[in-house]
């Protein structure tokens, strides 16, 4: 499957940027993700890394979105809504009931 998906890129790296995007500041988005202001630092700095560009522009009056962060949140947030339907869409046809794993094969 490489080369099929993003690399390293995790989906709370993503949300992260779709946070700082609508709150306009990291420490106001750590807020809505009930995380630190470090720890959302730190995704947003490996994602930026794993990309090899820079997403935010960070200064005193807050953290806006580079071209590139802007040119990527739209395809940020179609990955989180797709996300939600197919985890939906997954319980849906389990008929609702909670995930459940495979318990290992009983010795007899």
């Amino acid at each position: 499957m490489a080369g099929r998906y993003a690399g390293g890129v995790l989906l709370a790296q993503l949300e992260g940027l779709i946070e700082v995007a609508r709150a306009g500041s990291i420490g106001r988005a750590a807020e809505q993700l009930f995380i630190t202001q470090p720890a959302l630092t730190a995704r947003l700095k490996a994602l930026e890394a794993e990309l090899g560009y820079e997403l935010l522009w960070r200064g005193r009056g807050g953290t806006r979105l580079s071209e590139a962060g802007r040119a990527l949140l739209p395809f940020a947030e179609r990955a989180m809504v797709a996300l939600e339907e197919g985890t939906r869409r997954a319980r849906e046809v389990a008929g609702g009931a909670p995930a459940r794993w495979p318990s290992a094969p009983r010795r007899r």
